[in-house]
């Protein structure tokens, strides 16, 4: 949507308009109600960001900040552009994070569905067993013929706790995320802090690159390229280089200062050379490339990581599982 809104308006036509032709290219849907909906907002005198803002269940505060920010530059075509670079970025993203993830996902999906066969129907035959020739078991089985019991009489109630127990987690972890405490814990963590930290400068840097390209300055293309950061602790690094700058620092100064997880050092020497040559767009997009590359290598590594150790995690369990119904099955029949 923004992408056709941006080509619109940058082709020409007024902001009312682009939005009333892209409403016509639109299937009839709720959205093509939405952006006449905008359309007419504007007409009576609403900026778009306004307009948008009676719609956050649809976009987000970052698709409204940095829509905001473009209006306040005047330039309200180059920011759509960065907005609809920045969300196709974003989906790309998590299209290989998707894909990361996709063979971790079946394969815990496919223990869990071993796992739950042998507790509903191998397990219990086996306890009439046990109890028949009154045989002591070990812990790990006592364990096993309990978790098979509770699951057979409370399958419904397990099955919806453990959703509900999902969603407070995630509610959970993404509130400490959202505090500069647990962003900072994020960014140290093992993989994933590389990730969200290589990710931030890689939009950071790509905003700027074409911001800058089009003529809108460096404090504009930076105070936009804020709006796309969502750790709070990235936040306050671009805040103070943004403040630096400001005050009179050259962007590199202002990173080696301010710029906290920002301030790499191939960050800082493409800088400087970019300063010194003028071509701080072009240079720009080649930092946001080279980080690109680090991002696609931590995706790969986590691949390479997660899936063999996961294999080898629940193999072992369901051996267990297995061992701790066999063994004393094997005691039993050596007693006889």
């Amino acid at each position: 949507m923004f992408r056709q809104l941006a080509s619109l308006v940058q082709s020409g036509l007024q902001l009312p308009h682009a939005l009333r032709t892209l409403a016509k290219r639109l299937p009839r849907s709720h959205l093509q109600e939405i952006v006449y909906a905008i359309s007419a907002d504007i007409d009576e005198g609403f900026s778009l960001s306004q307009s948008l803002e009676q719609y956050t269940w649809l976009f987000s505060p970052i698709m409204i900040n940095m829509v905001r920010v473009a209006e306040q530059t005047g330039n309200i075509g180059v920011g759509l552009d960065a907005l609809s670079n920045y969300l196709e970025s974003v989906q790309h993203f998590r299209r290989r994070m998707t894909g990361v993830l996709l063979l971790p996902t079946l394969t815990l999906c496919f223990f869990l569905f071993i796992a739950g066969c042998l507790l509903l129907f191998v397990v219990p035959s086996f306890q009439d067993i046990f109890a028949q020739f009154g045989q002591p078991v070990s812990v790990s089985t006592r364990f096993l013929l309990t978790a098979s019991s509770l699951l057979r009489g409370y399958h419904m109630l397990i099955i919806v706790s453990i959703v509900i127990m999902i969603l407070l987690v995630q509610k959970i972890t993404k509130k400490f995320f959202s505090t500069h405490y647990g962003a900072y814990v994020l960014l140290h963590m093992p993989f994933v802090g590389l990730l969200v930290r290589d990710s931030a400068i890689m939009h950071t840097f790509h905003a700027v690159g074409l911001l800058t390209s089009s003529g809108m300055p460096l404090i504009i293309a930076l105070r936009v390229a804020l709006c796309l950061l969502e750790n709070p602790k990235l936040q306050l690094n671009m805040a103070m280089v943004i403040q630096a700058v400001e005050a009179g620092y050259t962007f590199h100064d202002a990173l080696v200062s301010h710029g906290g997880y920002f301030a790499q050092e191939d960050v800082l020497a493409l800088v400087s050379i970019a300063e010194e040559s003028g071509e701080l767009s072009e240079t720009s997009r080649a930092i946001a490339r080279l980080y690109e590359e680090n991002v696609n290598r931590i995706l790969q590594k986590i691949t390479l990581l997660v899936q063999p150790i996961l294999v080898i995690l629940l193999g072992a369990l369901i051996t267990g599982m297995i061992l701790a119904i066999y063994v004393p099955l094997f005691t039993v029949a050596h007693h006889l």
